[in-house]
């Protein structure tokens, strides 16, 4: 019987370790102090936009933004409708043209028009305001954006031993897979193995190496959320 001993550099990205007996490569395809670039795309949620005047009393709300334009304003604005179990919770703004007046009056004036029954089977959506000669309401798709490595954070280092019977050939590691649930804050609140190295000893040590590290929080139109993170995919954990 012979022990040997297997050291693996982690990072951040992807979620796949190529674990060989001696292996320095990072679970991050990049440097953790090189900047790092969101992967963000459109929410999947709801499955079919559903027509502004479900959500909101789009007649009102295009009223009070003629009388806006009337009054010399002119500019968009995109806000945020954050629903909770199905219902709205809050409005946000995302960006805007309009000035400060015109744009901290429009959130008070859509809450007022939300209709009372109105419900989303998402946890958001987007509603595009826009004030010209002809004012207009688009809902469009929330942009759920990854989590990243944390800058500056260096690598962990695992090492484990593991023995091989006399004779055997050295063992050579597959790649270990895992599925991790990040909250809000960053923390690692679950880590497991989706695929195994073939190595049981490097798949624990890494798991629990894991399970130590940080992130940048995955972020829904800015927010932090809370999401599951497999081979690159970003999920939202469902609330």
């Amino acid at each position: 019987m012979r022990s040997l001993i297997a050291t693996r550099c982690l990072r951040r990205f992807p979620l796949a370790l190529p674990l060989g007996l001696v292996l320095a490569a990072p679970l991050a395809a990049q440097n953790s102090d090189a900047p790092f670039s969101r992967t963000c795309s459109q929410l999947d949620q709801p499955k079919i936009l559903p027509a502004v005047d479900q959500l909101v009393d789009s007649a009102a709300v295009i009223s009070a933004l003629t009388r806006l334009q009337t009054g010399g304003f002119h500019g968009d604005a995109i806000f945020s409708l954050v629903f909770r179990r199905s219902e709205l919770d809050s409005i946000h703004i995302l960006q805007t043209t309009l000035n400060a007046p015109a744009s901290d009056s429009v959130p008070p004036m859509l809450h007022a028009a939300m209709r009372r029954a109105a419900r989303l089977e998402a946890p958001s959506i987007r509603l595009h305001v826009t004030v010209d000669t002809a004012p207009r309401l688009t809902l469009e798709r929330s942009e759920l954006c990854s989590p990243g490595p944390v800058p500056g954070e260096g690598a962990t280092t695992v090492g484990v031993r593991f023995s091989v019977p006399s004779g055997s050939p050295s063992p050579y590691p597959g790649i270990a897979e895992f599925r991790l649930r990040i909250t809000p804050d960053g923390r690692v609140a679950s880590a497991t193995i989706t695929s195994s190295s073939g190595v049981p000893e490097m798949d624990a040590a890494s798991v629990r190496a894991i399970r130590h590290n940080r992130f940048m929080p995955a972020l829904l139109d800015g927010r932090p959320v809370e999401v599951w993170l497999e081979r690159g995919r970003t999920e939202l954990v469902k609330q």
